[in-house]
């Protein structure tokens, strides 16, 4: 993956691109930066903008464009690490902005649309390990997704092609490669989840008294399995999928035992359990059983059973 952020690649688009994409009317829409970065008027100012937040970041776009492009290594560092209020000013601005400006949900339109959202090459090869390489799917996407977030501006007369100085420029590459970083790390938090929830709902089974199941057991063994099933089905792999069937068959069957109307296993919702109500006070639990809540009725069975269907 290249080093270039979104950041750097707006700032050298700016100062090497006459002002872009701050001056084309989709990016200006997007953003709600209708009259370019430092108009004349302060009531024109990008939103959240002062002049004086204004003038710091036209300091900083003119000492970047003030050193020469033969001292490459300076001009890294400085873009990257220069305690210059307006670079600190511009780079968080964008960060905080980039989620409400809807750029990464444009990215993945696009790359769903060419059916190389990475997510979607890994459940056809059903398995999570192996997360694709950006390189070799973003040229697919780049025109696309230039045209929706810049408009005609962008690309020569009549040509679809965006233009080759910003293709060279990797302005909308580093677009592709912050959403694809992004789910990198969504995918790699979600195995973990996945692994925690299919562990979590076993260790429930083990523990509960399949006897005299109490109102939190079964909560908590409900629960568990949800989650579990929630996750697994969005990805819809073999490893994470493995067991959850048969967990759910089992806890149908105890749940039928207790004369609850158990959902069938394709009914499960996943979705999340409801606040428990309060524990009953300690002069409500039966004596021979002081740390059990004992389930009091059928309605209360009927109530914990929601949590598992849709």
């Amino acid at each position: 993956m290249p080093s270039k952020s979104a950041f750097v690649v707006l700032v050298d688009a700016y100062i090497t691109e006459d002002q872009a994409p701050w001056r084309w009317k989709p990016w200006q829409e997007r953003t709600g930066v209708h009259h370019g970065l430092f108009p004349d008027d302060d009531r024109c100012l990008p939103p959240g903008w002062t002049r004086q937040n204004a003038n710091d970041v036209h300091s900083f776009l003119e000492s970047y464009r003030q050193i020469p492009k033969s001292q490459t290594k300076d001009r890294e560092v400085f873009l990257k690490k220069s305690p210059h209020p307006g670079r600190v000013f511009f780079d968080k601005y964008i960060t905080k902005g980039w989620d409400g400006w809807g750029i990464h949900d444009v990215v993945c339109d696009a790359l769903r649309d060419e059916c190389c959202h990475p997510f979607q090459l890994m459940l056809d090869n059903n398995s999570l390990k192996d997360f694709p390489e950006v390189d070799h799917y973003a040229p697919k996407v780049v025109d696309a997704i230039a045209r929706k977030l810049f408009g005609h501006e962008a690309f020569p007369r009549g040509s679809s092609v965006l233009r080759i100085s910003l293709t060279n420029l990797g302005l909308v590459k580093a677009f592709i490669v912050r959403s694809w970083v992004r789910l990198k790390k969504k995918c790699k938090s979600d195995q973990t989840r996945m692994a925690r929830y299919k562990e979590e709902a076993l260790a429930a089974f083990e523990d509960i008294n399949f006897e005299d199941p109490t109102r939190d057991q079964l909560v908590k063994t409900i629960t568990a399995i949800a989650r579990w099933k929630a996750l697994a089905d969005i990805y819809s792999i073999d490893e994470y999928l493995e067991g959850l069937e048969s967990s759910m068959e089992k806890l149908n069957e105890l749940l039928a035992d207790l004369g609850v109307n158990a959902p069938q296993p394709n009914q499960v919702s996943g979705r999340r359990a409801p606040k428990r109500q309060p524990k009953k006070s300690s002069s409500s639990k039966s004596p021979d059983h002081p740390t059990k809540s004992i389930l009091a009725s059928k309605g209360a069975l009927n109530e914990v059973a929601s949590y598992y269907q849709g």
